[in-house]
């Protein structure tokens, strides 16, 4: 409880930061948070009694990467990664789940996720010798295309306290095939919601996706995770998707409804990245309103979720009656810079390091 009432304070701290000094303050409170990754992995590393050379050849990373891991207490980039350094290292479903929960703050492997499920099989049966990511790409690989010539099945669709049961009484590869094949139709519509909520926004800008990254000089790879969302159900890399809300205009409290859809925890300000994001955001609402006018007409007949639709009725209603509501909708057609490019102003002026999140911006 000590540690989720502080993530609370730490998150509200961020929401009432006024300043860029004030926001470095927090950054530098974080270090305990990347301290226990640190210590975590380098746990993991002296029981499985493995050197550098070894944790990055079983985790698929480079040795680089790992010394990082170990020395600096550097995060792992994408849940990928941490479904490489679980296997790499053999952990059982519960060290599994722990990693990607506390650490990774994804979600757990979720059965109804396909590539979640194949990775659930092969923790059950983990090889007696080779590699087991290798085993679980291969087998991943061979499922997706069996699942494109099978077609969605005809099995009615299964909620995720069925499949996981039915999951964990396959055996046999060839029985666990056939299950997945037959389910096809649950496993691609799991993400469902997610990307219908990701849509409203990129219709509302009369775009599809690809020409909204095209627009706005994105990285087409928001392109394919949408793509891997509808057609295989597949799980969105965490940063990339908040940063798609941020690219898009969504408030904090859309950004952590869309993690929700996608089984993960809210953003988390003892976390760096997602600290600065968080004050962005927040900086971006209050400075100019027509944000969250703008968000409120994606979103005034959102029925998937009452309390965010009144909340969007509410803005709409009380521009209205302020005689404010014209002013800031004609204000939308001037929202030349993004949120996106004002936490891209940000980062550069804190001189963030990691290069590779700008590709997304």
């Amino acid at each position: 409880m000590e540690d989720k009432r502080n993530t609370i304070d730490v998150n509200e701290q961020v929401s009432k930061c006024e300043s860029l000094v004030e926001l470095q303050e927090i950054l530098s409170k974080n270090s305990n948070y990347y301290k226990d990754w640190k210590q975590y992995i380098n746990r993991l590393v002296e029981r499985k009694h493995m050197n550098y050379v070894q944790l990055s050849k079983a985790c698929h990373c480079s040795r680089n990467t790992v010394k990082k891991w170990c020395r600096e207490g550097a995060m792992p980039q994408n849940r990928e990664t941490f479904l490489k350094i679980g296997l790499g290292l053999r952990l059982n479903l519960e060290e599994f789940n722990e990693l990607l929960l506390r650490y990774g703050r994804y979600p757990r492997l979720y059965g109804k996720n396909m590539e979640d499920a194949v990775c659930l099989f092969v923790i059950r049966h983990y090889p007696s010798e080779g590699d087991a990511y290798e085993v679980y790409l291969q087998l991943k690989e061979h499922l997706l295309k069996r699942m494109r010539e099978y077609g969605k099945g005809d099995a009615r669709p299964l909620d995720t306290m069925e499949i996981e049961e039915r999951l964990m009484a396959q055996e046999s590869t060839e029985e666990f095939e056939q299950f997945i094949c037959e389910n096809a139709g649950s496993y691609e519509e799991s993400y469902h919601k997610l990307a219908e909520f990701i849509q409203l926004f990129i219709k509302a800008k009369e775009e599809n996706v690809h020409r909204f990254v095209q627009t706005n000089s994105l990285s087409f790879s928001y392109e394919k995770m949408m793509s891997a969302l509808r057609q295989r159900g597949e799980c969105p890399n965490r940063i990339k998707l908040i940063l798609l809300g941020v690219n898009l205009n969504m408030s904090m409290e859309q950004i952590n409804y869309m993690l929700s859809l996608a089984y993960m925890k809210p953003m988390c300000a003892k976390d760096n990245l997602e600290c600065i994001i968080m004050y962005a955001v927040e900086n971006a609402y209050l400075m100019n309103p027509a944000y969250s006018v703008e968000s409120a007409i994606i979103l005034q007949h959102y029925k998937q979720n009452p309390v965010l639709q009144k909340k969007c009725r509410d803005i709409l209603a009380q521009y209205w009656e302020a005689g404010l509501y014209a002013e800031e909708r004609e204000t939308l057609r001037y929202l030349e810079e993004s949120i996106g490019d004002y936490l891209k102003n940000i980062l550069q002026e804190l001189d963030w390091e990691e290069q590779e999140i700008f590709r997304y911006l």
